[in-house]
């Protein structure tokens, strides 16, 4: 998921004389490093943009689309991010009733040979941004955090491990309050016993 804000356009592409890597380059690597972990194909998000690329397999296909977008205005993450893992908990809320019910039918013996209900795939994200959501002048609110504290409770309520769901910030430039709300986000899961 890439940050499509303003503040971001500036960092799309490498900054040769400050020796830095640009947005471009880290959805070339981490396409290269996470599309032999899904054989599905990579979806690619912006935090407002319309376009999507869903299941791309062809990394290049990635950075072209993150090279053409247009890095305009003021961002957050309470629309798409929070929709994909609004989604997610939603499947997790739906396979831990699917296995409640399982185990009761299993103890009254009927319907014996159902299958088990599975887990969703899990979950990677990795979002790219400088967290200057809509308040850059200010140290503004807590965005996705009752998000993650609810997906938090989806694991644990169906018994998954921490490996089940990543969520990975990766932050560029060093806007102080964009520094402040990553590293608050990244503390979130931890200071809620899982640390994603």
């Amino acid at each position: 998921m890439v940050d499509d804000c303003r503040s971001m356009g500036k960092m799309r592409r490498a900054s040769r004389d400050k020796h830095e890597s640009g947005v471009a380059d880290y959805i070339d690597l981490l396409g290269y490093m996470v599309k032999s972990y899904d054989p599905d194909g990579i979806d690619l998000h912006y935090f407002h943009s319309r376009e999507v690329i869903k299941r791309c397999k062809e990394v290049k296909r990635l950075v072209s689309s993150v090279n053409g977008t247009k890095f305009e205005g003021l961002s957050n993450p309470q629309g798409t991010l929070r929709g994909i893992l609004e989604a997610y908990t939603r499947k997790l809320k739906a396979y831990t009733t699917e296995s409640a019910d399982y185990r009761k039918r299993i103890r009254r013996m009927s319907k014996l040979f159902s299958a088990a209900p599975k887990l969703p795939n899990p979950l990677s994200v990795y979002v790219l941004t400088d967290g200057v959501w809509e308040s850059p002048d200010s140290a503004g609110g807590e965005y996705i955090d009752d998000t993650i504290k609810e997906l938090i409770e989806a694991l644990r309520s169906a018994g998954c491990k921490r490996v089940q769901v990543g969520i990975q910030f990766i932050r560029f430039g060093s806007h102080t309050y964009g520094v402040e709300r990553l590293e608050a986000l990244d503390r979130l899961g931890t200071t809620h016993g899982m640390e994603l």
